[in-house]
């Protein structure tokens, strides 16, 4: 519904903040993409606000890292992909939100084996999520570790180069 919303432009705050609490309810109920496509609806209609956007990143942090203390790669039957964390990444850089805990469990699930089913727009959307946010990186340590996530991008970069489109080639420039 907010997504449907959304597409159609319609900002109809009653309905759209009387669904926050139904949402942020049943978060562990959702698939993670759908949760992703929540996210960025309401940033679409400038309804996100950092509460709700806490309770999402908050769920798919505690997500996030039982997924990758499981396994440093894809598993059958983990909930995330792709698409779901760089989508909500996304949402984060588009409401200009930075949640440390989410943005480190995103990274450390975003390993060389997990990248290696990416797609262009995910490794754009990815990157550009990733360095948007100066308080990420302002430690010494902090540059260290985005650097290594960063670097673990490259090739996947290399090697899905030709499918880049300009939009994509932006946010990786961004």
């Amino acid at each position: 519904l907010v997504q449907a919303y959304a597409r159609l432009l319609v900002k109809d705050l009653r309905i759209l903040e009387g669904l926050k609490p139904c949402i942020a309810s049943q978060l562990q109920r959702f698939p993670p993409q759908c949760v992703s496509m929540v996210a960025n609806a309401y940033v679409r209609l400038a309804a996100l606000d950092a509460e709700f956007l806490a309770a999402i990143s908050a769920h798919a942090a505690r997500e996030l890292d039982a997924e990758s203390a499981h396994a440093r790669g894809s598993l059958p039957g983990e909930r995330y992909d792709h698409i779901a964390v760089t989508q909500l990444l996304n949402a984060h850089a588009k409401a200009q939100v930075c949640d440390r805990n989410f943005f480190r469990a995103a990274i450390d699930w975003m390993t060389p084996v997990r990248l290696r089913d990416f797609k262009a727009q995910s490794i754009a959307l990815g990157l550009h999520a990733m360095t948007k946010f100066q308080e990420l990186y302002s430690s010494d340590a902090d540059r260290q570790q985005m650097r290594l996530a960063c670097a673990s991008f490259v090739p996947f970069v290399l090697q899905h180069l030709e499918a880049f489109n300009v939009q994509n080639l932006v946010n990786m420039a961004q």
